[in-house]
């Protein structure tokens, strides 16, 4: 437990730092960066992933993306071991959440400590190991969109997904639908389809490459959670207050991605539980990942003083949820005990 208030510590250390020039936010990226890529034994997927770069070795690909292999071939080559892979994918990760908050976040230090603090974010990249190494490349990518550099979102995506994940196959059409204007009209439809798709969801998945998860008893069950519907509930008061804002490309799109994040959380509903849950929630984090800047600009539509006392409080709390979060959450996520391997080649 000590490591992570380390850890705690020198992250907010650093970002006092940015009061002495802004570029030093790159600063507590870093401290992220080598906390987690110097991790042994921790995360759920630890060993799952040790055995797939065991498997690498000897040319074989565990995952079903086609491209990973290669990722794993090049660790080889360096002659790295496993401690090496998780490290290039932990600087990977990183690097890209730094460049998505650093070109599109109205408060970088919020936006950090949000990604850093929220178990669904910095922690969950010890789990979902590739699949976030997937998000942090989409959510780069997602500047290019607010300067119509399509080609370049498309390609970038898809190269990331065959990489890291599949999944984020499945998100570009979703985010593509976000840069248009969803009338009230469309938006009724969608949440028809939102209804129709999670009544119908088994025999949908059954035409995907993700059928397994229509087996029953698998290891990977899940259901319907607390954090669920405070999620919905965060979403729809988002939606209703968008009328606030000024209409711009880059609030349009937010709001059009928390719309998307709505029906999303009531297919996730509508499943209850099963292994059903936990593929959507998988869907789900790609854009509830975006909350890291939508919530800053929420708040740049509140007064400066209250939006700078709001800001402040958040500065303080949010490192302190990120302790109490690893203190009654640790165990059970295998992020404790934790230890370090510095051991990168063989």
């Amino acid at each position: 437990m000590e490591e992570y208030f380390y850890l705690a510590i020198v992250v907010c250390f650093l970002l006092l730092l940015t009061a002495i020039h802004k570029k030093l936010i790159v600063l507590p990226f870093l401290a992220l960066a080598l906390f987690s890529g110097f991790r042994y034994d921790v995360g759920i997927d630890y060993d799952g992933y040790q055995r797939i770069f065991e498997w690498g070795r000897e040319g074989l690909n565990g995952t079903k993306e086609p491209l990973f292999i290669y990722f794993l071939k090049f660790c080889n080559y360096l002659g790295g071991t496993g401690q090496l892979m998780f490290l290039i994918l932990s600087f990977i990760t990183i690097y890209f959440v730094y460049k998505f908050i650093d070109y599109t976040s109205k408060d970088r230090i919020l936006s950090f400590l949000l990604f850093f603090s929220i178990i669904s974010f910095y922690l969950y990249t010890f789990n979902a190991i590739r699949q976030w190494t997937a998000c942090s490349i989409y959510l780069f990518s997602l500047s290019l969109l607010f300067e119509n550099k399509i080609k370049k979102f498309l390609i970038i995506n898809i190269i990331a997904a065959l990489f890291f994940h599949l999944s984020l196959l499945l998100i570009i059409p979703l985010t593509l639908l976000c840069r248009i204007d969803l009338s009230r009209f469309k938006k009724n439809v969608m949440l028809i389809g939102a209804f129709v798709a999670g009544a119908l969801l088994k025999i949908l998945v059954g035409f995907t490459a993700y059928d397994a998860y229509n087996a029953e008893g698998l290891e990977f069950d899940s259901a319907v959670d607390i954090k669920i519907y405070i999620f919905l509930l965060m979403s729809i008061v988002v939606e209703f207050i968008r009328k606030k804002f000024k209409k711009t490309k880059y609030s349009e799109f937010l709001f059009n991605i928390n719309f998307i994040s709505i029906l999303l959380l009531i297919i996730i509903i509508i499943q209850g539980s099963g292994p059903l849950v936990l593929l959507i929630k998988r869907f789900h984090n790609y854009f509830l990942a975006i909350y890291i800047i939508i919530i800053p600009f929420l708040l740049t539509n509140v007064e400066e003083s209250k939006r700078k006392a709001v800001s402040g409080v958040l500065y303080i709390v949010l490192p302190l949820l990120f302790l109490t979060t690893v203190y009654f959450l640790g165990e059970s996520n295998n992020l404790l005990p934790f230890q370090f391997n510095f051991k990168l080649f063989n």
